[in-house]
């Protein structure tokens, strides 16, 4: 015996006077998410609401329309308690109502934040906003932000410049008495191959002030290595007078330390010399912001005689070239970011209307907001960030937007995760966790021999090509090719499914793109667009002594790279992406044990390596694996379909954990394991068709 009552924050709670038409054929179904893997439980098949159902549902959908809010609560008569128990409650689905002269036709969809989160995954949300999607006042986080310390990754630049074929023969003005008798010679570089340190342009000439030139803007700091090849003809010639010495050099200077490159002095010059000077070399300097670096040559005659006149000429040859190669790193600076735990939160709370509707011990911390869990989880140590924020932007100026989906996507890319809905503490909330989570290794029921069974390939678990990495991770200018955080494919020795498995994280965590944002400071450059400032970054994160600072190989050794000891996020690699998915893809390459996923292409750096503490070996970016030495998987890509007549109480301990497996005795007497991936049970007959996904034996 059931009743039914229809429920409105407005109209209150109503009783309905009979059933709704088609109650008796109502399926329940729980189905295992593709895209999340979370379980949802859904009731299919319209019903027919009468009378006064009719016309309290046309109340509702009068006033707001689709949005209007209708609960359905099914309560059943215990015979042996003598109470009315709830068994069902759900909402009806006003968008497919149809409302008639004499009944309301629609379905039930599942009730609580299920519809909410899954309708609204892709919506951008404003995480500094504090009113939701339904219109609901959000109270803030005590830190919505942390200020979060940000280390300076060294990034390799070049400047590479020649010299123009025109082989111009250069005079200075005349030399008289009455001037001064040397001369710096500026070396003109015109022909520039790469110019990333913003190296300084000039054309070839003479300068009679002691001004030297600087070859380019130190603005960053680190080691840089000089060389050059200085080719010129260089003299002088007098149309007055004579004049006995003369001594040309060649310079580098740094700061106030000269390096005399080459010297040439000749005492017996008469009325003119020239000669042709050529030397090479490299520098190497440890250079600091603001610092000097000059290379040119110095003319000077002495012994004159007479009223004298003349001129000193120099060509510079097209064989001279000068090439800088740097590694520059800039002063630290900090920013604000939203640690993980607390932007899934804003995002979950603007979606549900409620502030504390998102759970996860993976990214929750002891310290996290609004929740606190009893340690720091694995994923919980990193932020989130647009570009404008690392470039120091405030907050007020520019907000963090992101959606649901986007954001899920990403961080399970890094992690393989799960997501579903879940009550926890007597409420609904998203939970999200590592994948396990969602397939665990406990058994939530038994059934007894079950007919009709058929087994068959669950093709959507079968890849031929695995993708992981970064879809965003090109520097624009400079250093790109060593970059690691990019994309690697894989090929899996699957020929007849053709099926990609793609973990692509749309978020970037590139270390020279953080880098290069993160030099592009708000004060230096606030109308300055780089193309990435509303890009979402990811960047990990150690605790301090005064909140959170990003990591570098603190915990990792990463190898393969320039500057090891300043890269940003070594702990979340491509190859390390995979790894995570390992236990989702070995489920089907099962019978493949002894063949291998074969590193097919990759951008960027992908010679690079990896080793985290306790780990015996490195794990390299491009490396082939064996598949039997893959971590083991979580299921085998097949599917058991049967059907049984499942109790009212066996279908209460699914719903207690609809996570674990469900055992099952086949027709020969051999006891099988499965995950639901769907359930459809008739209320009133018992009959359930089960599909299952086979747990490795």
């Amino acid at each position: 015996m059931f009743k039914f009552q229809l429920q409105n924050n407005e109209l209150g709670i109503y009783e309905l006077q009979a059933a709704p038409v088609g109650w008796d054929s109502l399926q329940y179904t729980f189905k295992r998410s593709k895209e999340y893997h979370g379980i949802t439980i859904d009731f299919t098949l319209d019903l027919d609401f009468l009378a006064d159902g009719r016309a309290f549902i046309q109340t509702v959908y009068n006033t707001y329309g689709i949005e209007g809010f209708i609960r359905v609560l099914v309560f059943e008569y215990n015979s042996n308690t003598f109470k009315w128990e709830e068994t069902y409650t759900g909402r009806l689905n006003l968008s497919k109502v149809v409302i008639g002269a004499i009944k309301a036709t629609t379905n039930i969809q599942a009730g609580g934040i299920s519809q909410k989160v899954l309708n609204l995954d892709d919506v951008s949300v404003n995480l500094q906003s504090l009113t939701s999607v339904g219109g609901v006042a959000l109270p803030p986080f005590e830190r919505e932000q942390e200020v979060i310390g940000l280390h300076s990754q060294k990034i390799g630049k070049v400047y590479e410049a020649g010299t123009k074929n025109e082989r111009k023969t250069i005079d200075s003005p005349a030399v008289e008495e009455s001037s001064a008798r040397g001369a710096t010679i500026i070396f003109g570089f015109e022909d520039i191959k790469t110019n990333e340190l913003e190296a300084y342009t000039y054309e070839t000439g003479f300068s009679f002030e002691d001004n030297i030139h600087e070859l380019f803007p130190v603005k960053e700091r680190g080691p840089v290595k000089i060389e050059f090849l200085l080719d010129a003809t260089i003299g002088s010639y007098i149309s007055n007078g004579d004049y006995d010495k003369i001594r040309i050099l060649y310079i580098i200077q740094h700061n106030n330390t000269k390096h005399t490159i080459k010297r040439i002095d000749d005492n017996k010059v008469g009325r003119s010399f020239s000669r042709r000077m050529i030397a090479s070399g490299n520098f190497n300097f440890d250079l600091e912001i603001g610092d000097k670096v000059y290379l040119y040559a110095e003319i000077d005659v002495s012994d004159t005689r007479g009223n004298y006149q003349f001129y000193h000429r120099v060509q510079l040859h097209e064989t001279s070239f000068v090439r800088v190669t740097a590694q520059t790193q800039t002063l630290e600076t900090t920013t604000r970011g939203m640690l993980v735990h607390e932007f899934f939160s804003r995002i979950c709370s603007f979606l549900t209307d409620r502030p504390d509707s998102f759970y996860s011990e993976h990214f929750g911390r002891t310290d996290s907001q609004p929740r606190t869990y009893a340690q720091d989880g694995a994923g919980s140590l990193r932020a989130v960030m647009p570009g404008f924020w690392i470039r120091n932007f405030s907050t007020a100026q520019k907000n963090l937007y992101a959606t649901l989906k986007e954001a899920y996507s990403s961080f399970d890319a890094i992690d393989a995760l799960g997501m579903g809905i879940e009550t926890i503490e007597g409420q609904q909330v998203v939970r999200i966790e590592k994948i396990q989570h969602f397939y665990q290794n406990v058994s939530i029921l038994k059934l007894g021999r079950v007919s009709n069974l058929d087994k068959k390939p669950a093709a959507e678990h079968f890849y031929n090509e695995i993708q992981v990495g970064y879809e965003k991770w090109q520097i624009q200018d400079f250093g790109g090719l060593d970059e690691v955080n990019s994309k690697r494919k894989y090929t899996a020795p699957i020929t007849q499914i053709k099926n990609t498995y793609s973990a692509i994280c749309k978020y970037i965590t590139a270390g020279g793109l953080i880098e290069t944002i993160r030099r592009s400071q708000y004060i230096d450059a606030s109308t300055k667009d780089n193309g990435n400032d509303n890009s979402n970054f990811i960047i990990c994160l150690l605790r301090s002594a005064t909140g959170f600072i990003s990591e570098r190989n603190q915990n990792i050794d990463i190898t393969g790279v320039a500057s090891p000891e300043t890269r940003y996020n070594a702990a979340i690699t491509p190859a390390r992406m995979l790894k995570q998915h390992e236990p989702k893809i070995k489920g089907g390459l099962l019978k493949q044990l002894k063949k291998n996923l074969t590193f097919s292409y990759g951008e960027g750096n992908y010679t690079a390596g990896t080793q985290k503490s306790g780990e015996p070996t490195i794990l390299l970016e491009n490396q082939d694996k064996l598949i039997e030495q893959l971590a083991a998987p979580l299921w085998e890509a097949e599917h058991y379909n049967f059907d049984y007549y499942l109790t009212d109480s066996q279908l209460k301990e699914i719903r207690k954990n609809p996570y674990g497996f469900i055992t099952f005795e086949d027709e020969d007497g051999n006891y099988k394991k499965g995950f639901i991936d769907e359930l459809k049970r008739n209320k009133f007959t018992k009959k359930t068709e089960f599909t299952l996904l086979k747990v490795p034996e």
